[in-house]
């Protein structure tokens, strides 16, 4: 299994690649060739010409979760690839959703228009679903652990009242490889002890080969206080013991605190995510 980071907030260290708020990675497992998110924006696909992927080939697009930073991208995917499916959850329909980190209301949500534009492209999914045969998307999350607490400044919406977003919209993409499970993560908004524990219950092993995309551990700021020192300690503590030949892969959206302990604790079994990236599993 090959996976090469379209896009992502950080840039490449030798290669003129954009960089944005946002996600894309490119996969190419069991026969086909996958979208893990589209960004926030076109810039994944000028990237993807650059390092010679062909947009156009690309068999499948799973989208991790409803906001803009993951899905911006998507119109100008589907007016140049014209057989993709695109999966996501079905919860995403509808809803709206808003984030109030940055003390003003900020409208992120998908843009629900192109669904409406492109309605047979889409395969919306409600329970944890076989995709292909070493393919699989995971929507149950247990609450075994915190949810990160970044998610308290987003909320959703389904008419006119906003609610806390409970991210029952969320999905990740997992790959059954020879080494183990890869699970592609996109934000974790419900928390990656969450997240890993969900894709160990559904394929029925604790064997993660690796997790590939965001944990959603903010750095606190004067206005906004997240995960203090020791419960960033604590998150990194068990992910090193409970999955001890696991590789995490991140980047969008893990603050700096977060990075630094996470690859204090885990040593050459943690990498960063940046715009060209490729790690092979």
């Amino acid at each position: 299994m090959k996976a090469i980071v379209l896009i992502d907030n950080n840039p490449h260290p030798l290669l003129d690649l954009a960089t944005e708020h946002g996600l894309s990675v490119y996969v190419e497992a069991d026969g086909c060739k996958w979208l893990v998110d589209v960004g926030a924006s076109p810039l994944f696909i000028d990237n993807a010409r650059k390092l010679g992927i062909s947009i156009e080939d690309v068999d499948y697009v799973v989208l991790s979760h409803g906001h803009f930073d993951h899905t911006g991208g998507l119109r100008a995917f589907l007016e140049i690839n014209s057989k993709a499916m695109v999966i996501l959850s079905s919860q995403v329909e509808g809803l709206q959703f808003y984030s109030y980190r940055l003390k003003t209301r900020r409208n992120i949500s998908i843009d629900h228009a192109v669904m409406q534009d492109y309605p047979d492209r889409f395969i919306t999914i409600e329970e944890n679903t076989p995709a292909t045969q070493n393919t699989d998307i995971v929507c149950h999350f247990p609450e075994k652990y915190p949810k990160p607490k970044g998610n308290r400044t987003l909320f959703s919406s389904r008419g006119d009242v906003e609610v806390m977003d409970d991210f029952s919209h969320e999905i990740v993409f997992t790959v059954s490889s020879q080494r183990g499970i890869v699970a592609f993560s996109g934000c974790s908004h419900n928390g990656i002890l969450n997240v890993l524990s969900a894709c160990s219950e559904y394929h029925g092993s604790t064997s993660i080969a690796a997790c590939i995309g965001g944990t959603h551990l903010l750095d606190s700021t004067p206005d906004n206080h997240f995960e203090t020192a020791g419960e960033l300690e604590e998150i990194t503590q068990r992910l090193a013991t409970d999955y001890p030949a696991m590789t995490l892969v991140t980047g969008h959206c893990t603050g700096q605190n977060a990075m630094r302990l996470l690859a204090a604790e885990m040593g050459d079994r943690f990498a960063n995510i940046y715009s060209g990236a490729e790690f092979i599993v």
